[in-house]
């Protein structure tokens, strides 16, 4: 008897290598999502229900408002969560870390990647979030967004704590709070998972879904995910119950709770 566990990021499909690890077991394959969730699967019968397990094996069903909860979890403990805890000498690691994020945010939003129409992305994201005129979008994408991308650094731009606001521009410079962009993207983040929860089987539930699947099915295999050397453990796994250590055909149908 032996075990096989998977712990991936979708959302980072195309670095496979990135945030990947296998333990053995024959039974299970856990595919970690965020910080406290995992995908959990019967690796034997490819017909078998998924379901998502929490930190604690907590079970939930694979479903949009479940979905969501991994959302939040993944960009609070995975991005914004490391970039608060950066030093000053780090803001502008946390800035991008914190520009990159709201862009997905709006493409769960519109329901379609932003690739060729990232201007357009921020002449939606920086009104809402920032409070900043429509005008100030494309110079804003030009030079800190796409310069902080593609150049490695920011043009006309100006970091500093304790400003009045996150983001503001004086003649052709942004002032920039790295610590409130912080903030805003969170609130963004928890805002955009309370109107998608709102409007679930609605429009934004249907733009929400379309993203999440298009980035799931663009890297991974849910039934036969590559196996990689190296080993880590399921925060959960020590709890399993004994059915989910024997044989995998016979694993019974969690109790979703």
């Amino acid at each position: 008897m032996w075990r096989r566990q998977y712990y991936y990021d979708p959302f980072r499909a195309r670095e496979p290598h990135d945030r990947m690890t296998t333990v053995t077991d024959v039974q299970m394959a856990y595919i970690q999502l965020s910080p406290r969730y995992y995908w959990c699967y019967p690796k034997a019968r490819a017909a078998s229900p998924h379901w998502i397990e929490d930190s604690l094996g907590n079970k939930f069903q694979t479903e949009i408002l479940v979905f969501l909860d991994v959302l939040v979890d993944r960009i609070e403990g995975w991005f914004l969560a490391p970039a608060r805890a950066l030093s000053d000498a780090g803001d502008f690691v946390a800035l991008q870390t914190a520009l990159l994020q709201l862009e997905l945010i709006q493409q769960l939003r519109d329901g379609e990647t932003s690739k060729g129409r990232e201007p357009a992305v921020w002449k939606e994201v920086l009104p809402r979030v920032f409070d900043l005129p429509l005008q100030d979008a494309d110079l804003f994408y030009k030079n800190v967004r796409n310069k902080l991308v593609h150049h490695g650094f920011a043009w006309a731009t100006y970091v500093q704590p304790d400003l009045a606001r996150a983001v503001s521009r004086r003649g052709d410079v942004f002032e920039i709070d790295v610590k409130k962009v912080l903030d805003a993207v969170s609130v963004e983040l928890r805002t955009f998972a309370a109107q998608v929860k709102a409007d679930a089987n609605g429009k934004l539930g249907d733009n929400f879904m379309r993203i999440w699947n298009l980035e799931w099915e663009a890297g991974l295999d849910p039934e036969n995910p590559p196996a990689f050397e190296g080993a880590s453990s399921h925060p959960a796994w020590e709890g399993c119950d004994a059915t989910q250590q024997g044989d995998a055909a016979d694993a019974p149908v969690p109790d979703f709770r």
